[in-house]
Formats: structure tokens, C-alpha cells, sequence
């Protein structure tokens, strides 16, 4: 089982137990693409928390996931994320008939939308998101699961760039 994602390149991306046990780690390369491979699969649905440190030591904010259970399903990670000029708007691509959910610091609901047949989903958001914020956008389907991904308003030079994706 691998772990992939985008971060700071020449980064390291650490990914630990929701106790801190270290399970892997992978330097992020030029393009800031990583992959860490486990030696054996953390168990499924247990919680994992990844962070990235340049190499200054600058750590990021933990991004926590859960280990998908390999009999469920999940939605595809939200893609395509543009957020409108005035700050209020954002749309994007997730699997079709799921909700997506996108949430501001300490994981407040800025807005929610239904994706369209087509795969393509347009979310009001209630305050305009302008300067640099950290959203988290996830797509979640009628039976509860869900699929994560963390997006950046504006380039802020973020050392997750993405949340990482199970392979």
C-alpha cells in the first residue's frame, strides 16, 4: 500500500499513527511529488496524520486521514478546484451524485453543493475567501464516505500542497 501526494519539494512527509508512531516518510522531489511506501498496511479505517518539514524544520498542520477499508468504495478526491474572483464561488469536479463540502479554518462550513451528472460542482461559499486561506473540500456519497482534499485560496507557499491519495 502506497501513500502519494504534493508538498513543499524537498520536503519530507511523515506519516504517523494517531499515537505518533512512525510508519514511513518520503522526501517530496522537484515537481514536490511524494509516495511512501509501508513495509505493511496500517489497518483499515484506523486514523493517520501526515506532515511535511522543509528543510529550515518548518513543519506544516497535521493533515489526518483514515486508512480506506478495501471493500469500501470511496469518492474520488475533489479536482479542479477554481475559486471565483470575488472569493465567493468555488467550482471543480468530484464523482457524480456525491456532496461536497468545503470547510475554512477550525473546519467551519463555507458551503456545500450537489455534483451534477457531469461531474461538475459550483459551491456558494458564505464569506469570500481572498486572502490565502486553507480550505478543505470533500466529496462524500448517500452511504458516508468520504474523500478529503486540502486546497490553498491563493499560493501561500503551503508545505502540503494537496492531501494525499491511497494507491
Amino acid at each position: 500500500m502506497t501513500l502519494t501526494g504534493l508538498g513543499e519539494p524537498g520536503a519530507t512527509i511523515s506519516v504517523s499513527t494517531a499515537a505518533g508512531t512512525l510508519l514511513g516518510s518520503a522526501v517530496a522531489g522537484s515537481d514536490g511529488q511524494f509516495i511512501v511506501t509501508f513495509g505493511s498496511p496500517p489497518a483499515a479505517s484506523s486514523q493517520l496524520s501526515v506532515i511535511a518539514t522543509d528543510a529550515a524544520g518548518n513543519a506544516s498542520t497535521a493533515t489526518n486521514l483514515a486508512v480506506p477499508d478495501p471493500g469500501q468504495q470511496v469518492p474520488a478526491t475533489p479536482t479542479a478546484l477554481v475559486l471565483s474572483a470575488d472569493g465567493l464561488t468555488l467550482t471543480g469536479r468530484a464523482d457524480a451524485g456525491t456532496t461536497v463540502t468545503v470547510r475554512g479554518p477550525g473546519g467551519v462550513v463555507l458551503g456545500q453543493a450537489e455534483v451534477a451528472v457531469d461531474g461538475t460542482f459550483s459551491a456558494s461559499l458564505n464569506s469570500a475567501q481572498l486572502n490565502g486561506q486553507a480550505l478543505s473540500v470533500s466529496a462524500s456519497d448517500s452511504a458516508g464516505s468520504t474523500r478529503p482534499r486540502q486546497a490553498s485560496v491563493r499560493r501561500t507557499s503551503p508545505l502540503l500542497r494537496r492531501s494525499p491519495t491511497w494507491r
